[in-house]
């Protein structure tokens, strides 16, 4: 096969599995299918004394629409895939080797996408190996074009065509290169760049919505403009801060995850300890608690992201070009998904510097964002349900965005 053009953030150069020596798994714990072309290799090699009893572990998926996720692997009662071996390794790839695998575990954490043609590969922080690669960099996420073989029977992809009619995707590409240029300007603080996206994205949604989509050049050029002058540090000043608020929004969204059933033990083990740092276990905020909020903010976060703000960027860099954003026809609501997810990263390593004091370190961060991708980033229905909530409540406007990311 011929190479060809794959865009990439650096890490992923440097990315391999690590295997028996990762601290979690990622065979175990969730559901994990098989596609109809591997299926049929079982079968095809079922019959032979050396092979595993590969089919005994499958149940075809009745229900599914296509072949990519044609039938489930039958978990352990302790919810461990049956072919994951003592030695931690999968006993499929050791005896039959890497081509019997499904299309979804020789490819996790890799994740794919096709943009104008163009193949864009990233990797989910799902991954414990991932996480400390993508995230450690002080220099920030950096991409590269590099030529590779590709092989498209394994590539699971959303696939962009900026000459498509839909105004997003005409805009793909310019709005997308605006955001990271945002999300990598250290002149501002995070919190800020993060507001004057959203800033742009409540009213290019409502441009979108009102059929003026040609205004979309002139909205990032302006927006460039102020940021540049720095005009827009007033507006985004000008939004509402409420600690008390954000607390309570955050223990909501927790609360809906944990009803939902929460089964990982390393993010249940970052819960608890980011309650307990600040005395956060009743569903209201009261006055302990948020005192406790606000001394684990000023005397452990503060002076950490001083430091290791990069972290949090890295995150999001990387979480918005693994998800092609912006792909939908909502952009506001796709983008406060995104906020969604860093508000309750930030909510949780507050909590888990009030636990854990100056015994905190970059251990505690990987292992947090890690966990928390694991549970949430898999968990679609979570984000639909959080965001529902809020449209059901008034909290569906840049006010709440303002307040889930301020402090």
């Amino acid at each position: 096969m011929e190479k060809q053009t794959v865009l990439l953030p650096q890490y992923m150069r440097e990315f391999s599995c690590i295997g028996p020596a990762c601290e979690d798994t990622c065979c175990a714990g969730w559901k994990i299918t098989v596609d109809q072309k591997t299926y049929k290799r079982y079968e095809e090699v079922q019959g032979l004394a050396s092979t595993l009893p590969l089919l005994e572990h499958l149940k075809k998926i009745e229900a599914s629409p296509g072949s990519r996720h044609f039938a489930e692997i039958q978990l352990t009662t302790g919810s461990v895939c049956p072919f994951l071996n003592q030695e931690k390794l999968c006993s499929i790839h050791s005896q039959l080797g890497e081509s019997y695998l499904s299309n979804l575990c020789v490819t996790y954490p890799r994740v794919s996408n096709v943009v104008d043609g163009i193949h864009q590969k990233s990797a989910t922080m799902s991954c414990p190996e991932v996480a400390r690669l993508a995230l450690l960099n002080p220099n920030g996420i950096v991409f590269e074009e590099i030529q590779e073989v590709v092989d498209e029977s394994r590539w699971e992809a959303i696939r962009i065509d900026t000459n498509d009619p839909k105004p997003v995707r005409r805009y793909f590409l310019e709005l997308r290169k605006f955001t990271f240029e945002v999300l990598q300007n250290r002149k501002y603080p995070l919190s800020e760049r993060l507001l004057i996206l959203g800033m742009l994205f409540e009213e290019l949604q409502d441009r979108l919505s009102s059929g003026e989509a040609e205004e979309v050049p002139s909205m990032i050029s302006s927006y460039r403009n102020q940021i540049e002058q720095g005009l827009i540090k007033e507006r985004s000043t000008s939004l509402p801060t409420s600690i008390a608020d954000q607390m309570e929004l955050l223990r909501k969204s927790i609360d809906m995850h944990l009803f939902n059933g929460v089964n990982h033990k390393r993010y249940l083990q970052c819960i608890m300890e980011s309650l307990r740092g600040i005395k956060f276990m009743g569903d209201r905020v009261d006055k302990d608690s948020l005192e406790a909020y606000k001394n684990a903010y000023r005397s452990h976060y503060l002076p950490f992201m001083k430091e290791h703000e990069y972290v949090l960027e890295n995150y999001l860099v990387n979480n918005m070009f693994k998800k092609s954003f912006p792909v939908g026809t909502d952009i506001f609501e796709e983008y406060m998904t995104f906020i969604m997810h860093y508000a309750l990263i930030k909510f949780h390593l507050i909590g888990m510097m009030g636990y854990h004091k100056e015994d905190f370190d970059m251990n505690h961060v990987i292992m947090l964002i890690q966990s928390y991708s694991r549970t949430f980033e898999h968990a679609f229905k979570h984000s639909r349900q959080f965001l529902s909530w809020l449209k059901e409540n008034g909290k569906y406007n840049l006010s709440s965005l303002a307040i889930l990311v301020k402090n």
